[in-house]
């Protein structure tokens, strides 16, 4: 094999590593420490609420350290704010101190949303009829909505 190449089997061993995969679950009982340590490895940890039996961001944890309490987290995210809720690339938990390096993503979204806001403000009754024909038809796509009068569908 060439300097510099992978085989196919070092590339998953290098991946899962790096997604901490790499070490043994904590013997005995998994503690605040350990939490923080995995979130902190994985440099975020992506929020998920589309389960079947628990949030995606539980889960994660729960595969790297086994069983644990589902407050630790919240306790970390929520109480002891250390890590905040932040769109990096998704959804996801992130040590408090990234806060200020996600700025230009939430700048993003404040600019990618003020299209809706003036189009909103042209037809302040947009919301209320939107309101309605879901309580009319029920669950709907938006795609099956008009959209603002004298807006492009998108």
């Amino acid at each position: 094999m060439a300097a510099g190449t992978l085989s196919l089997p070092e590339a998953r061993r290098v991946a899962l590593a790096a997604q901490g995969f790499d070490r043994p679950r904590p013997a005995g009982r998994v503690d605040v420490r350990h939490v923080r340590g995995t979130i902190r490895r994985l440099g975020l940890l992506q929020i998920d609420y589309v389960n079947v039996v628990v949030p995606s961001h539980y889960q994660v944890l729960y595969s790297r350290l086994g069983p644990y309490r589902r407050a630790i987290l919240d306790d970390l995210v929520h109480r002891r704010r250390e890590f905040t809720e932040q769109w990096a690339h998704v959804a996801s938990i992130v040590p408090v101190e990234q806060w200020p390096l996600l700025a230009y993503r939430r700048e993003a979204a404040a600019e990618r949303s003020r299209p809706l806001g003036r189009r909103l403000r042209g037809d302040p009754d947009y919301l209320e009829r939107m309101l309605r024909e879901v309580k009319a038809r029920g669950p709907v796509c938006a795609g099956d909505l008009p959209g603002p009068e004298g807006a492009p569908r998108r």
